[in-house]
């Protein structure tokens, strides 16, 4: 959600493209930079930032919810998703 993008990527290339947000290839940088502490201290910053909000009252369910609202702001995002959840009492049209 913090990309704005990407969710189709596993989060070892998620946290490389937040950490080196400016290079267009972040695994490639990582490597011939030797950015490898940068990009290890940031992953555990970014797991501790979601290991605290899981643990808050209701953070798991908040987590989710914030996960579906970025969803639907999505353009290709819609009724025809496979992973697409209706919300109850809405028709599908008018929450594309």
């Amino acid at each position: 959600m913090r990309l704005g993008y990407a969710n189709n990527l596993a989060w070892p290339a998620l946290v490389l493209r937040l950490v080196f947000p400016d290079v267009e290839s972040p695994r490639q940088f990582l490597v011939q930079n030797g950015k490898q502490k940068r990009a290890v201290e940031s992953l555990f910053g970014l797991l501790e930032e979601f290991w605290q909000e899981w643990q808050s009252d209701g953070g798991l369910r908040r987590i989710y919810v914030k996960y579906q609202e970025w969803l639907r702001q999505q353009d290709w995002y819609g009724p025809s998703s496979p992973d697409w959840i209706p919300v109850k009492g809405s028709s599908p049209d008018t929450l594309t």
